[in-house]
């Protein structure tokens, strides 16, 4: 059962291109944000600034970055593993020497992104400090945790800067030769979880050289390692012929997966994943059509999980915006082993197209969708946001359907604040797969608030099965003056 899968071809093409829109679209990534929530414009391109700010963009969604995924763009830590595995060793040289490629062109967006200076240190941090700052979630305190780092050590640095809050990504070379990636950067204090090495050889006053030439270079990368094959890449030829410079080592000859195998096998791929885009499921699955032909449902299933991106939400507030997907894995387990062991075939795959955009698209209802996960809607007298007045009540109205045979209804939870907290729920029977509610509420204070609505499913209605308790949910904008 293979879940959030990558495939190779993929694997260093969407972290370089989603480098190259973050550092182009820098602060504005908030307003595309706001565009594309609900009750948003729904057209994130209106607020850009520039052309090319557009083209960025555009260029992302036409490579297939998942719809539903904006908030989750920005300065990434793992962008410096991506870096240490790219698979045209000799781009790093290629890119700044060899005509055809930008940093030799001296293109002007290159020029325009380039990060070089001395800053001077000002002071060290220890393990404890650097908590505070940058654990935000389980998984900066997992990163910290791995390094093994005593309390004592220093590991991050307070630096005089020009550009504060710009560094993710940049190589930092300290006075006794040593670089590392910055792989976190809060205001003025730079942060290098992957180098494994302290900072304990750096002094008060040492100058620190900065430079995000590795990170330009690699942000350029996907440009010239395409193929054709593949629909997110065809953006980047004009009648079979690539736009860009290949590079000297050419994608095709990447090992990819036959999508030959024997038995059974259920894929979860979640669709708002900007780490395994749903392209990287798409890419394997038209392996396995060739491979198994019109026997498909006999062996196979994909369900897409919507309203999931990589990993688990990692704090109440993006608990809002992306469900716990761990139930899906569970149940899809238990599906499989019956499929298996007692020839009982599991629900049939979630139903879905790729629009001309390589945007993942599924229908609205679940009766048409299948899969195993229900489908849900909120809204505000059909519509998606409201504008009310301090204590003016509203009526929110929440709908789900659930697949045929996957189940029934055993809770209901809304979210009024925004905050993840989930304070109102409402126990159901455990006997409906298809409901409809309405909620009232009345907000004090003024401001814009972001209502969840959330829905839980378990196969026998059992209450009491938390770990196969399948969510689904939906949001509304609520703005109060």
């Amino acid at each position: 059962m293979p879940m959030i899968m990558s495939y190779p071809s993929f694997f260093t093409f969407y972290d370089s291109i989603t480098a190259l829109t973050v550092l182009i679209l820098g602060d504005k990534i908030k307003d595309v944000v706001d565009a594309t929530d609900p009750g948003g414009s729904g057209n994130p391109f209106t607020t850009l600034n520039n052309n090319l700010q557009k083209e960025a963009l555009a260029r992302l969604y036409q490579s297939g970055f998942p719809r539903g995924a904006e908030a989750q763009l920005g300065p990434n830590p793992f962008w410096s593993y991506s870096m240490q595995i790219l698979p045209d060793p000799k781009h790093w040289e290629t890119f700044w020497v060899e005509p055809g490629f930008e940093g030799s062109d001296d293109d002007p967006i290159v020029k325009s992104l380039l990060i070089e200076e001395d800053i001077e240190v000002e002071e060290l941090l220890k393990v404890n400090q650097i908590r505070s700052l940058i654990v935000e979630n389980a998984l900066d305190e997992g990163l910290l945790r791995d390094l093994r780092f005593s309390k004592e050590a220093n590991i991050g640095i307070k630096v005089k800067c020009k550009n504060p809050g710009k560094y993710v990504g940049c190589t930092m070379q300290l006075p006794n030769g040593r670089k590392m990636y910055c792989t976190h950067n809060v205001d003025n204090v730079l942060v290098a979880l992957f180098s494994r090495h302290s900072l304990d050889d750096v002094e008060l006053g040492d100058k620190i050289h900065i430079d995000n030439r590795r990170l330009v270079a690699f942000s350029h990368h996907h440009r010239h390692f395409v193929s054709n094959h593949y629909p997110e890449m065809k953006n980047f030829f004009v009648d079979g012929n690539p736009i860009y410079k290949p590079s000297s080592r050419s994608l095709d000859y990447i090992p990819v997966p036959s999508g030959k195998f024997h038995g059974k096998m259920i894929i979860i791929q979640n669709a708002q994943d900007c780490d395994a885009c749903p392209s990287n499921a798409r890419a394997y699955i038209r392996s396995v059509k060739n491979h198994l032909g019109k026997s498909l449902e006999k062996y196979f299933r994909i369900y897409w999980t919507e309203n999931a991106c990589h990993i688990q939400p990692l704090t109440p507030l993006e608990s809002t915006r992306y469900i716990q997907w761990g139930s899906i894995v569970s149940q899809a387990m238990n599906d499989l082993i019956k499929w298996i062991e007692e020839g009982i075939s599991p629900p049939p795959s979630t139903r879905y197209n790729f629009n001309i955009h390589s945007a993942l698209r599924l229908p609205k209802h679940a009766s048409e969708r299948k899969g195993i996960q229900p489908t849900v809607q909120l809204n505000i007298k059909g519509k998606k946001s409201t504008h009310v007045k301090v204590d003016q009540t509203i009526i929110l109205e929440g709908e789900a359907e659930a697949p045929p045979n996957t189940g029934y209804f055993i809770r209901l939870e809304w979210d009024f604040a925004g905050l993840g907290k989930f304070s109102h729920r409402e126990e159901l029977s455990g006997t409906e797969n298809k409901i409809k509610t309405t909620v009232s509420h009345e907000y004090s204070q003024p401001g814009t608030y972001f209502v969840t609505f959330r829905v839980l499913l378990e196969r026998n209605g059992n209450k009491h099965d938390i770990i196969h308790h399948i969510i689904n949910q939906s949001r509304v904008r609520v703005v109060v003056s």
